[in-house]
């Protein structure tokens, strides 16, 4: 599967250039949004109205809830490449050929290598003026009692190197059908942040002979947190067939 991704990455309709992927872009939103009208999919539309990053490119983050995100990201009319880790599921199919034309970038989650190196491939996207598509959590969050998985930290440095912002874009699935979308009234900008509290944990550990760990270690464990309430529900429940409310 390795091999045949590399090939891929080769081919022609995954080099063409930015201009002519902005051209073909509205043709592809289109299609998506009657591929989700034929299906029966209804969006709620919150917000798709993005506030202005004054030039500066953009990587959009939503919550993952399956295999109609994109779909349903189709809303917010702003060209991305999509960074993806499903080339398995993609790569011999019409929605494959879409994601194609419109610009994607495989990688594989299980590899460490692979995890790194595509910080560099995502930074010369977003450096060439487009922006990317991503969703940090990586894996589909299909738990009502965590809202977002813990995110992976990569698209924050790859954020910082190139001046980029991030997007929030929060989609919610209701039912097999109905679904919900609401971008971000502001960005957030990790340059910001990354100076100011890096620099206020310093002053507060200064001079002391703590750890972070030894903080953690001391700090009062909540056995009524959702970690711990639910932890034993993941563990017996994930082998039952998921059913969706209807609404």
């Amino acid at each position: 599967m390795k091999q045949l991704r590399q090939k891929d990455d080769e081919a022609g309709i995954n080099n063409l250039d930015l201009t002519t992927r902005r051209k073909v872009s509205p043709l592809l939103r289109f299609i998506l949004m009657m591929s989700a009208m034929f299906s029966g999919l209804r969006i709620k539309k919150l917000n798709c109205k993005l506030p202005e990053t004054n030039g500066r490119p953009v990587i959009f983050v939503f919550t993952h809830v399956g295999k109609e995100d994109q779909i349903v990201f189709s809303h917010v009319k702003k060209h991305y490449t999509i960074l993806s880790g499903d080339y398995e599921s993609l790569h011999n199919n019409v929605e494959g050929l879409i994601c194609s034309l419109n610009g994607i970038l495989f990688f594989d989650m299980r590899s460490k290598k692979e995890r790194a190196e595509i910080e560099s491939r995502v930074e010369s996207i977003l450096r060439s003026g487009d922006n990317i598509l991503c969703s940090m959590e990586a894996a589909w969050n299909l738990s009502p009692n965590v809202p977002v998985h813990e995110l992976f930290p990569g698209m924050i440095r790859s954020a910082i190197r190139t001046n980029a912002v991030i997007m929030p874009i929060g989609i919610e699935r209701f039912s097999r059908k109905l679904f919900g979308i609401n971008a971000g009234f502001s960005f957030f900008d990790p340059k910001t942040y990354v100076g100011r509290f890096g620099s206020e944990r310093e002053e507060i550990l200064e001079g002391w002979t703590f750890t972070e760990d030894v903080i953690r270690e001391k700090t009062y464990k909540n056995d009524n947190a959702p970690e711990r309430v639910f932890g034993y529900v993941i563990k017996k429940y994930t082998k039952l067939e998921l059913f969706f409310i209807k609404i």
